[in-house]
Order: C-alpha cells, then structure tokens, then sequence
C-alpha cells in the first residue's frame, strides 16, 4: 500500500509515512458533505455553539448533527452502525498487528481531561461506552436520543472496521460459542473411561 501524500510505501504494519509522515486512511471514501440548513437550535456539548445538519451519506440520506468547531458529530445509533457497516461490509480479513496499531494510535485528539457530556437534545448527562466493547473509541452514548462522537472518533472506527476489527469480535464469539457447546457436551455425555474407573474404585 503507498502513501495518498507522497505516494511512498508505507510500512507493513503502519499506517504513519515514514517519509512525509503522514497518517493514512485505511481505503476511506471521502465523504460527499452536504450541508442543510436547520430550524433545530441544540449546541455543541463540548464548545457550546449551535450544531448544524449534514448529510454524509452516499446512496441514501444520513442526516447527522456536526460542529463546525470541533468536528464532532451527533448520530443516531442505528445510522452510525449502518454507516460503519457500509464502509467495510466486505471484510472479512482480520490483521492483528493493524487492529493493535489502530488501538495504539487513535486519530482522535486526546484529551488531559475528559469530562461527560449532556445531550444536545435533553440535556441529560450521557454514558461514555467503548463502541462495540473493544473498538478503543469511547463515545458518548445518549440511550434516547443518539450518540456523540468527538472529531477523529468517526475515522477512528472505520479504520478499526476495515482492518478487521469486528470481524475479529465475530471470529472469537465464534470460538467461544464452539467451547462452551462441546463442554456442554462432554458434560451431558460422559466419559466412558472415567466411568469405568469409577466402577473399578467401587464410586
């Protein structure tokens, strides 16, 4: 794969350009954005200021929520699960020294302090999730209304889906479910040999 800067190689097990040093996107689209216009007056949960709407879909319309200011983004939690699924229906290929550099380098910017956030909606304070359990990006989750997303978090989670990152959740909850049916198994059937010992021992 070669840098979209410079077009160097990239590093096997990198997404950073050695030379121009650049981060790279894993095969993103680029959003077409198109902005609406809104009569809804909510505000930013982190700096405040009125939020406008936005389309980022590709095929069908995805309205989200977005801050001109800090980039972050308010989306329904089905939209956002429909939009990451579209970006990486395909994989099925789990790289775990991409999934580990994706964790150990987010694109969001990281923060000294984190505070919770409210609702742009109802003002009630939100849960902070790790998206899907192991993702590595903790969103800011509103259980009526929908989900905060700070900026880089979004990219974040399409780099985690196309290098496999769900795919892997799926592959062990695969493994997990197998070992638990044949230790229910085991259980149900005996061991034929362990019965005879057990005779043998008068038990």
């Amino acid at each position: 794969m070669k840098c979209t800067f410079c077009a160097a190689p990239l590093p096997l097990n990198g997404l950073v350009c050695a030379y121009c040093g650049q981060r790279n996107a894993v095969n993103l689209r680029t959003f077409s954005i198109e902005k609406l216009d809104t009569r809804e007056k909510i505000n930013c949960p982190v700096c405040d200021t009125q939020l406008g709407r936005m389309d980022i879909g590709f095929k069908e319309k995805m309205i989200v929520h977005h801050c001109d200011v800090c980039d972050g983004l308010f989306i329904q939690s089905h939209l956002l699960q429909k939009t990451i699924y579209n970006i990486g229906k395909n994989v099925t290929t789990i790289n775990p020294k991409m999934i580990r550099f994706v964790l150990d380098n987010p694109r969001q910017e990281k923060q000294k302090e984190r505070f919770y956030r409210r609702c742009p909606y109802c003002n009630k304070m939100m849960q902070r999730v790790n998206y899907k359990a192991v993702s590595g990006v903790i969103v800011d989750r509103c259980s009526q209304h929908g989900i905060w997303l700070d900026g880089g978090e979004l990219h974040q989670l399409f780099e985690w889906k196309k290098v496999g990152g769900e795919a892997k959740i799926q592959h062990d909850q695969k493994i997990a479910s197998f070992s638990m049916s044949s230790y229910q198994s085991n259980k149900f059937f005996p061991d034929p040999i362990e019965n005879f010992f057990s005779w043998l021992m008068g038990l």
